[in-house]
């Protein structure tokens, strides 16, 4: 019985469809093979720890035998001396068979302070993922946490996610009662503040948005000394 294209796809392992893929899709051109095995994810990673730092990508390859402790050791640093509170974005390039990442932080001037955290980008963001990536302190350690990317933009507030370093009682537009206790090291939902310099408290501390744009959405990242990152989340 002659088998159709997909009996063979359904049947063959990750390698033979690879394979076999080139051959089914021959009458297209190499730039559309590109596309279709290709893609790409947006990470913005963002330093608010007390040090410049490095950050460090490795791909989790199925193909391959790399092991996540040469994260640090295999020329995985993708983002150099990244001064304290700066930030900035890696367009990150994979395969079908590269979804796992190992993402890393160390400080720039002797590498002993790291952190580390690993992603699956094929089982947690359909998508293309558009990803933060923020470097922290807990206490005197560095830590490194992940999360989506989520816009929320609505006429006439400023929409605003909370990750902060500890656990922070927070009050809004005003109110003097705590519309909520952040965690620590998570991202809070999105909240909506009607004024940029006495909508939003956190901490016991006014946390200045008036450089945001009114209407757009923003990630802000906050320690018991105040502000340390306000981004747009688009």
């Amino acid at each position: 019985m002659q088998l159709t294209t997909f009996d063979i796809i359904k049947k063959c392992s990750l390698l033979g469809c690879l394979a076999l893929s080139g051959l089914v899709l021959s009458g297209c051109g190499s730039d559309d093979l590109k596309k279709i095995i290709e893609t790409k994810a947006h990470f913005t990673y963002i330093n608010t720890t007390d040090k410049a730092v490095n950050f460090y990508l490795m791909r989790d390859d199925v193909l391959e035998d790399d092991e996540q402790d040469e994260l640090f050791n295999g020329g995985h640093q993708v983002l150099s001396n990244i001064g304290v509170n700066e930030s900035q974005t890696y367009f990150h390039t994979y395969r079908a068979h590269q979804t796992g990442v190992h993402l890393g932080v160390s400080d720039s001037n002797t590498l002993i302070k790291q952190a580390k955290a690993s992603v699956n980008l094929d089982f947690e963001y359909k998508e293309t993922p558009k990803l933060w990536v923020v470097a922290w302190m807990m206490g005197t350690q560095f830590k490194l946490t992940y999360f989506g990317k989520e816009s929320a933009d609505q006429d006439g507030v400023y929409k605003v996610r909370l990750f902060t370093h500890s656990a922070m009682p927070v009050s809004l537009n005003g109110s003097e009662e705590v519309a909520l206790t952040t965690e620590q090291g998570k991202v809070t939902q999105a909240l909506a503040v009607t004024n940029c310099a006495s909508g939003l408290e956190v901490g016991g501390k006014k946390i200045d948005l008036c450089n945001a744009d009114l209407g757009r959405s923003y990630l802000v990242v906050v320690d018991q000394m105040g502000l340390r990152s306000l981004l747009p989340e688009s």
